[in-house]
């Protein structure tokens, strides 16, 4: 039988059929099950009027409810659940809502919306979101929101699931022992890192750190333990986040210990087996029997899977169920008519998670529940298991036909008659008035007719110069500096290698300035400027002097917090536009895969403000070289998509004041451009987490930061990720035998590094925005179907100008033009164009 649920997640008239006294009793086809059911109509339906008494004698006096699904990807049994919650909380007193997801992330969560935080953002952070990126999840999320103050969140899994376990599961171990302890010298023996590291893989990559040891993390997560256990508490509220606390950490190492033995992430979907998640839920039993403590006299509706809610599996057909203790089948025995155990199940249709591929749910027998059902006009019920034969066939758990004592696996089925998948949530559509290129087919008119090229260029001869910078005292190449015409005629940015070339009208008494942040600024007239010239530019004076006396006594920590704390004011915060021109290139050994150029216009909503990504609309592109379809992964190319990881302030975890501890920061100098001092602060992740550098599967994330001393501006970023090429290798090789498409995993890798440099200017409405980008993305390793030698060099340049906030042109994301190949080719455009210089060839 199929293992995804048993294993982790990676998911107007309202008319009952018949009536009897007590419980409803249907007689279907040949069966007579008792049923509570509704034949058209919404699922609220099914709650109503007099079935909602009958629905109450069955659940009858029980402290928790399990309700339960076939898969994570029944979005019709979603929103039947929904609905049977909001009876549970409305109708029966139920107060407390768990899911099967990280009790420290739920827990951490809850306080914050009952703190004023957004409740959707607060659940999107804690619960999987194989529901809450579901579109018929939704509705329950808004009703949370709706019911904050009488429903409680809360999560009953060993695993842990999101962001706040992430970010603040340790943090909140050590400020609480650090406030509260009497015993300093033990707390300052913890290995506070130590534990946040294995706890951000376990929440990342669902399976213990090779690089870290289970007797070390066993040993400071019991004195953690002991420590906070022995902690005299000022009121009941801190009384209850400490026991969170050690419950989870509890939890937490039940879960390590259980990976260590078993190492989930090496066994395939054949290989694993239905005990392998024993003590999984075993765990997430003890979480509930504590979740009942803790809000001791309050009722709780548990969500998550029909598999571990199950009770007497092994009475079913399937040997591998034998010996395969699910929740139901821990808690029933201990808390008898205490818990109610509500089993799902659907009649037909298609199911699928919105990260997955959708499949027909298979006929039912013609002995099966789901077919007695689907012979009557029913379009939902709740079915008394007692009434069931014994045995009988459903199909409940995972769509597997599963025969025997059903009676004993649930207490009640939740029945729909037809279920669809779970799909996507997308934020609601602008109106279409405020958006560009409403249409999801590639509009004719998305090619700009005329061409863009700055107007001051136009009809104007043009020259091309071409200069080399260079350090003054050094010689060395001085990378990534600034150079521009005034009034904004023409600027671009050096490469590399400290080369750039710029077309500039033919009037010799113009001044070319060349800025670089630690030189003083030099300013040449044209007419002195030959084609190949070298200028070299002075470091400030000031450089060495301010390094001695400055680095001892700044803190680096606190210049970054305040400069990320400034980010609202030092950065356009409302939406803006700017025209982008990208030159994209890739080789593997030395042959040229792609060359790329292309001009965009940009829409960043909301400007700096987090969890935005860019849109675009592609005007321009000049193809010359589009890369071939040879199973090789190409980055940074095809799409303009590729941008959104090309501007660091706007999406990376290092600005994320609650990430800022799970770095190592260090002053390594300050320098000056002009009369700006300028601190410069190298950073290096504590723990390569995708939560901690932005990115998946890396094994180092490092980079120097450069923030004015004035107005703690961010001016200029530059980092590296080393990618974890083990864990890509054990992916790629999994994905080469089930035959995967994806390129990514097509190949055995033996390095890859990716590299970002960033400039930031200031803008006429005095804020800065991003000007410059250069990434640069380089894997080396073989093929796997054929064992070809991969040496792939990729490189993406961009450069951003006229940057507006005014008459914002709003691009909805869903709909934007990214695809370069569907541009057609402006000739004239690029002839005209005053393109930037990537490189000296």
């Amino acid at each position: 039988m199929k293992k995804m649920l048993i294993g982790r997640l990676k998911f107007g008239k309202y008319l009952a059929l018949l009536w009897l006294s007590l419980h409803l009793s249907v007689a279907l086809a040949q069966t007579k099950l008792s049923v509570v059911a509704t034949h058209n109509g919404p699922y609220s339906a099914l709650f109503g009027g007099k079935k909602a008494d009958s629905i109450k004698r069955l659940i009858g006096n029980a402290q928790v409810v399990l309700l339960g699904e076939p898969t994570h990807g029944d979005g019709d049994i979603f929103k039947l659940k929904t609905e049977m919650i909001k009876f549970l909380h409305q109708e029966m007193g139920f107060s407390v809502l768990a899911f099967e997801s990280g009790l420290v992330d739920l827990a951490l969560a809850n306080e914050a919306i009952a703190a004023g935080e957004n409740t959707s953002q607060a659940l999107e952070g804690s619960i999987f979101n194989i529901w809450t990126g579901s579109a018929q999840f939704r509705p329950l999320m808004q009703y949370v929101e709706e019911h904050k103050t009488s429903l409680q969140m809360a999560g009953f899994d060993s695993q842990l699931t999101g962001t706040y376990s992430a970010d603040a599961f340790v943090e909140e171990i050590r400020k609480l022992l650090s406030h509260f302890s009497k015993d300093e010298k033990a707390v300052a023996k913890i290995d506070f890192d130590q534990m946040d590291e294995v706890i951000g893989h376990l929440n990342e990559s669902f399976e213990f750190p090779l690089s870290s040891s289970i007797a070390t993390f066993e040993k400071f997560s019991l004195e953690s333990i002991r420590l906070l256990g022995q902690l005299t508490l000022p009121n009941q509220t801190i009384v209850h986040h400490r026991d969170f606390l050690v419950q989870g950490l509890e939890s937490t190492l039940a879960l390590a210990k259980s990976y260590v033995v078993q190492k989930p992430s090496a066994k395939s979907e054949s290989s694993f087996v239905a005990t392998d998640s024993n003590p999984r839920d075993q765990q997430m039993a003890d979480n509930i029997l504590f979740l009942m403590q803790h809000y001791k006299g309050q009722k709780i509706i548990c969500w998550g899977a029909n598999t571990h809610f199950a009770n007497r599996v092994d009475l079913l057909n399937n040997e591998e169920l034998k010996s395969y203790f699910p929740i139901g089948r821990i808690l029933k025995p201990i808390l008898k008519e205490k818990l109610c155990i509500i089993g799902a199940t659907a009649g037909s249709g298609s199911y699928g998670s919105w990260t997955e591929e959708v499949r027909n749910l298979p006929p039912p027998s013609a002995n099966a529940i789901e077919q007695t059902l689907n012979t009557q006009a029913i379009t939902a019920a709740l079915v008394d298991l007692k009434s069931a034969p014994n045995p009988t066939t459903s199909y409940a758990i995972e769509y597997t036909p599963l025969t025997g004592p059903w009676e004993q696996v649930f207490d009640l089925l939740l029945y729909v008659k037809s279920t669809g998948p779970s799909t996507p949530y997308l934020k609601e559509e602008p109106p279409a008035s405020n958006i560009s290129q409403q249409t999801t087919s590639i509009p004719s008119n998305n090619v700009v007719k005329e061409s863009t090229v700055d107007q001051t260029l136009q009809n104007q001869t043009l020259i091309k110069i071409k200069a080399s910078i260079k350090d003054a005292v050094t010689g060395k190449p001085i990378s990534f500096a600034n150079i521009q015409l005034p009034n904004d005629i023409a600027h671009t940015v050096a490469n590399e290698a400290g080369i750039f070339n710029l077309n500039v009208p033919a009037d010799k008494n113009l001044s070319l300035s060349i800025s670089h942040v630690g030189y003083q600024t030099q300013h040449i007239l044209l007419s002195t400027l030959k084609n190949n010239a070298m200028v070299q530019l002075k470091p400030q004076p000031q450089q060495l002097q301010a390094v001695t006396i400055t680095a001892k006594r700044t803190d680096p920590f606190q210049v970054l917090k305040e400069a990320i704390e400034l980010i609202p004011q030092n950065y356009i915060q409302t939406d803006f536009n700017a025209n982008c021109y990208v030159r994209t290139q890739s080789t593997n050994v030395d042959t040229l895969l792609a060359d790329e150029e292309y001009v965009i216009k940009l829409y960043a909503e909301n400007g700096y403000q987090k969890d935005d990504l860019y849109a675009g609309n592609v005007k321009q592109a000049n193809l010359k070289k589009i890369p071939y379809a040879a199973g090789i992964f190409v980055p940074l190319t095809g799409s303009s998509a590729w941008l959104n990881n090309a501007d660091l302030m706007k999406t990376n975890p290092i600005f994320n004041l609650k990430l800022l501890k799970k770095f190592q920061l260090t002053l390594d100098s300050v320098i000056y451009q002009g009369d700006e001092k300028i601190f410069v602060i190298s950073f290096k992740a504590k723990q390569a987490t995708h939560r901690v550098t932005g990115l998946y599967y890396m094994k180092a994330y490092s980079g120097t930061l450069y923030i004015n001393h004035s107005d703690k501006a961010i001016i200029k970023t530059s980092v590296k990720w080393e990618r974890d090429t083990a864990i890509m290798n054990r992916y790629a090789q999994n994905s080469f035998k089930k035959n995967l498409p994806n390129p990514i995993f097509t190949n055995r890798y033996q390095e890859e590094n990716i590299s970002l440099t960033n400039l930031y200017q200031r803008t006429a409405t005095g804020k800065y925005v991003v000007y410059y980008g250069f990434m640069s993305w380089q894997y080396e390793g073989n093929r796997l179907k054929d064992d070809r030698k991969l040496d792939v060099k990729s490189s993406l340049l961009f450069l951003t100008d006229q940057v507006s906030t005014d008459q914002v042109e709003k691009i909805d994301r869903r709909t934007a033009f990214y695809y370069l190949a569907k541009v057609p080719y402006n000739a004239l455009f690029w002839e005209q164009y005053n393109r930037p210089f990537l490189n000296d060839q």
